[in-house]
């Protein structure tokens, strides 16, 4: 409780400098897409280490890469209001089976928006029979602050679902949100499941292309590196999986380490587009239904 109390009274303290203008130039602007679409070339022996190897890789994953522009096509679609509709027929369910539905909670990545972004995501869950709700937070805010945001809209979620316990699910940096909501915030008293999409397990290390990007767009990268550090060894959900990228150069191989204690899953492709990932959301999805992945 101290530290909730803690993050409150810095968060008011931060909110009247977050306001200040953002220099975007046209140079910023042509180094984010470098960033974001030119990958690094691999030797031979380093993708032999990194990447799973079977024969049906290559077609799987161009397949996904399919299916992720089909999805990302999607978000055309997506609005406030419709996420807001889906969201509110999520909690109805949960609340009218009186136990016998889980409610599953879904948290963005950085610069997205719980509703267009996260549309057909969410979409896709409740197609496959799971009562999802997406919600959000300020890209600007620090981890800490956002966790803080995240732990209020999920306390009044669970209120009008009158449930429980729920399954969270955190894409990127949505994942160390909720990672941070779990572990500082008492969060493990009101989750299932656990589940990390291609998020950063540790701080991200600064020649990787994210830790560039995030210095580009001003987005706490220093300050989000000591919360990731803070919880770097602390896993206090035991139905927790880890979903990591096999060609994830943005964030770095690095920041995938292997931990007895936990579970962590390789998904074909790289960290682009990674909320359409279908073979992330397939992998999600046989985890809350209990199915072997």
């Amino acid at each position: 409780m101290n530290e909730i109390k803690k993050i409150e009274k810095e968060l008011s303290n931060f909110e009247k400098t977050i306001e200040k203008d953002f220099k975007f130039t046209f140079s910023k602007l042509i180094k984010i897409l470098k960033l974001l679409f030119i990958q690094p070339r691999l030797s031979r022996k380093e993708k032999k280490k990194n990447i799973i190897i079977d024969k049906d890789l290559e077609r799987r994953t161009f397949e996904n890469n399919f299916l992720k522009i089909y999805f990302a096509l999607g978000t055309i679609f997506g609005s406030k209001s419709k996420v807001d509709k889906m969201n509110q027929k999520s909690i109805n369910e949960v609340y009218l089976s009186k136990g016998k539905k889980e409610l599953t909670i879904i948290i963005h990545g950085t610069s997205a928006s719980y509703y267009r972004t996260m549309y057909p995501m969410l979409k896709w869950f409740r197609k496959n029979d799971i009562p999802a709700v997406s919600i959000g937070y300020n890209s600007r805010y620090p981890v800490n602050f956002a966790a803080l945001s995240i732990k209020e809209q999920i306390e009044e979620v669970m209120k009008k679902a009158k449930t429980k316990k729920i399954n969270l699910i955190g894409v990127c940096l949505g994942g160390v949100i909720s990672r941070y909501y779990v572990e500082k915030l008492d969060g493990r008293y009101n989750i299932n499941k656990l589940i990390t999409v291609f998020s950063p397990l540790k701080p991200v290390n600064k020649s990787s292309p994210a830790y560039l990007l995030h210095q580009l767009l001003d987005l706490n990268i220093e300050k989000n590196n000591k919360f990731v550090k803070e919880i770097e060894n602390s896993f206090s959900v035991k139905d927790y999986i880890a979903l990591y990228g096999m060609n994830d150069y943005f964030i770095g191989f690095d920041q995938y380490p292997s931990k007895k204690n936990i579970t962590q899953v390789p998904i074909e492709g790289g960290h682009l587009f990674v909320s359409f990932n279908v073979s992330a959301m397939k992998a999600a999805l046989a985890f809350l239904k209990g199915k072997k992945i």
